[in-house]
């Protein structure tokens, strides 16, 4: 059984090419603000829309990041954020959503930059030759 204390790391299938390093990093945020969100600088401008056919602003570039996995927590401080929105019949994308539903303040940890998601076709062959120059890397030490 987790303690209230304990660290978890909750992480998808998706994104394969995760490393010990962004984990550590995960940890450590965890351990010093409580929580840990993975997020990447969007390298491409952002716009809002309400309706899905007009802009309605474009927040700055140097504001924006798009999370990604893993999201690390304390077990007792995830686990009962899960049962508030449960009882509030709350249906919440990830983690970090749902930390923002409830305003729990949250910490960046910056993300390696192979750290895709897998969700279509191209993101596969994306994936692959990622992949290969790691293990091309690591074999001839390149």
């Amino acid at each position: 059984m987790a303690s209230d204390d304990d660290v978890v790391l909750i992480h998808d299938g998706v994104r394969p090419l995760i490393n010990e390093e962004l984990i550590s990093k995960n940890i450590e945020a965890v351990k010093k603000y409580g929580t840990a969100i993975t997020a990447e600088a969007v390298r491409e401008s952002v716009v809002r829309s309400h309706n899905g056919a007009d802009i309605d602003d474009v927040p700055p570039r140097e504001q924006m990041y798009v999370a990604k996995a893993p999201q690390s927590f304390r077990y007792g401080e995830i686990a009962k954020l899960y049962e508030a929105a449960k009882h509030d019949e709350i249906k919440s994308i990830d983690s970090a959503h749902l930390c923002s539903l409830y305003r729990v303040p949250m910490h960046i940890v910056m993300s390696t930059k192979n750290n895709i998601k897998i969700t279509e076709p191209a993101d596969f062959y994306i994936y692959r030759a990622l992949y290969e120059a790691v293990e091309g890397q690591q074999i001839f030490g390149l």
